[in-house]
């Protein structure tokens, strides 16, 4: 496999974030895929729960990786890609541990802290929270959306019986798309929403 360098890495980072390129996307996981690994293995292995799935975790490692691609601008972070991945790694294991409703056997100060908080969720997931007139303006535009799966997916998501919204890794199952593809899909029409609900309130 050819060595990444730190230029073609940038080109890769810019791609995913502007335009969700898939190819740049599996360039990026083959080459940090350890790292995500890693770190949920190391929290895992700390927490010492029996019966946790890790393999579930560990095939959200794409999810991560594109999340984590997507929000990367070095001229904001000043840090390099890497080190912004094992964060995100990081608090995504503590959030899916604290999800799952576990206990943990042995605690430290940092792991407690992240897993009983309130507001653990990562910045990722705050900004797909949809609340009153977004939900509304949002619901209004999928009608006219002429992606069957953009529409699908939003119902399956938000309008579903249960109540409970479907994770994007059993959307992905159920719509026969990636993980990083279903999440692509929803995030670009949020924002599309957003933006055009924004210009009808400043017009």
């Amino acid at each position: 496999m050819q060595t990444l360098t730190d230029n073609d890495e940038s080109e890769l980072l810019e791609l995913v974030r502007k335009q969700g390129d898939s190819d740049a996307l599996q360039a990026l996981i083959g080459k940090h895929q350890g790292i995500v690994a890693d770190v949920m293995r190391k929290y895992v292995q700390r927490a010492q729960i029996t019966g946790t799935l890790l393999d579930d975790l560990l095939a959200d490692i794409p999810l991560v990786v594109f999340d984590a691609a997507k929000r990367y601008d070095p001229e904001v972070k000043k840090t390099k890609f890497s080190t912004w991945l094992w964060d995100a790694s990081r608090f995504y294991t503590f959030n899916f541990l604290r999800k799952e409703g576990r206990n943990w056997q042995t605690k430290s100060p940092e792991s407690e802290d992240i897993l009983l908080s309130e507001s653990a969720d990562d910045e990722v997931e705050e900004e797909r929270e949809l609340h009153g007139e977004q939900m509304q303006f949002i619901l209004k535009e999928l009608e006219s959306c002429p992606d069957e799966r953009i529409k699908q997916l939003f119902r399956l998501r938000y309008l579903n019986a249960s109540g409970v919204k479907m994770t994007f890794a059993d959307l992905a199952k159920r719509l026969d798309l990636s993980c990083q593809g279903a999440c692509f899909l929803h995030d670009k029409f949020i924002q599309s929403c957003k933006k055009k609900l924004k210009q009808e309130k400043n017009s």
